[in-house]
């Protein structure tokens, strides 16, 4: 599959034309709009769903709440942890330099 878009890179191999947060970014849409997201969601939620408790609808909503708080509580780690790592290796490359 072809791509003139801004998101490959036409560069050296391993280089990227885009920063880190347009990566996390396009991520985050990619993984909104997915279809399989939202077939997951409406497969596997309404199990949890108890008509006896409160409505459907309010039911639904704080279970996706939950997933989507969830998702973004792991993918934040992940993501401070490339963060971290990359600033690392910095820090490391900026000591072997000044030795």
């Amino acid at each position: 599959m072809y791509s003139a878009g801004p998101s490959f890179s036409t560069g050296n191999p391993g280089t990227s034309d885009i920063s880190n947060w347009q990566a996390f970014r396009q991520g985050v849409v990619l993984h909104g709009l997915s279809p399989k997201a939202s077939n997951f969601f409406m497969a596997f939620l309404p199990q949890f769903v108890r008509e006896a408790l409160s409505s459907e609808l309010s039911q639904r909503i704080l279970l996706h709440m939950l997933g989507i708080c969830f998702a973004l509580v792991v993918e934040g780690y992940l993501v401070l942890a490339l963060v971290s790592s990359e600033q690392s290796t910095d820090l490391r490359d900026c000591a072997t330099q000044h030795a």
